[in-house]
């Protein structure tokens, strides 16, 4: 009997599993298995359950994020596409939850604006994903994320209390000194942590052409300081001759 499989790229085949058990994506050329028989009836009947309106989309996701395997991906990304929120949200969370696939799926689709951060941030933060923010944190790691986006991440992060937030947050603030409203205000939330969260760090005080500025004033002060002692020389030198 033949299984359904739908790659990451999009590409659908139809395989038996008597006669291939694994093969490459003709789209991507990614490498594909064959599922097992149990687990390829599982699949289908949540594409059936689906089609069943608001309240299939929602079953169908909540049980195809307890699958964590590649194969369920294709599922989490139709449902994440679906418009039902509660669904959306599963999906969501569930690809972030599984490394690999899951999470090249997500950074995909930020990367190309399918998905905007604001939304997948309501999704971490409606679903109370505990690993939410260590995820952002390895997007941002990672390079992923714009300079508007880390302006959407840096409240969530601010709000989730941890350890690595706090180091991220510090480090985009050197890296994004006019976003510096935003990101000592995140800052400010995680003082529990660090006491010096939320001040301005003194790479980030530097203003672009500032130093320039003030570096011939410096030079200018000196060489006032430098006359002044010839002048007392000079003076002293006159009382001597007299």
């Amino acid at each position: 009997m033949a299984v359904y499989i739908e790659c990451l790229c999009g590409k659908r085949f139809q395989v038996d599993p008597a006669q291939v058990s694994q093969f490459e994506c003709e789209g991507c050329g990614r490498s594909l298995t064959v599922p097992k028989p149990e687990l390829a009836a599982t699949l289908e009947k949540l594409r059936e359950r689906m089609k069943q309106g608001e309240p299939g989309m929602r079953e169908a996701m909540a049980a195809a994020a307890k699958i964590r395997e590649f194969h369920a991906v294709p599922l989490l990304k139709e449902g994440a596409q679906s418009g039902v929120r509660e669904a959306v949200n599963t999906a969501l969370v569930a690809l972030c939850d599984l490394p690999g696939p899951g999470q090249e799926v997500i950074t995909e689709w930020i990367g190309n604006g399918m998905l905007s951060v604001t939304r997948l941030v309501a999704a971490l933060r409606e679903s109370k994903y505990d690993k939410g923010a260590d995820f952002v944190c390895t997007l941002v790691a990672a390079d992923k994320l714009r300079e508007s986006h880390v302006a959407e991440v840096a409240p969530y992060l601010g709000e989730s209390g941890t350890q690595r937030a706090l180091e991220t947050l510090k480090d985009l603030r050197r890296k994004y000194p006019n976003l510096g409203g935003i990101l000592d205000s995140a800052l400010a939330k995680l003082r529990h942590l660090d006491e010096g969260a939320g001040t301005i760090p003194d790479e980030a005080k530097v203003i672009p052409g500032r130093q320039s500025q003030r570096e011939p004033a410096a030079r200018k002060g000196c060489l006032a300081l430098l006359l002044a002692i010839v002048g007392v020389l000079g003076t002293l030198a006159a009382l001597l001759w007299q």
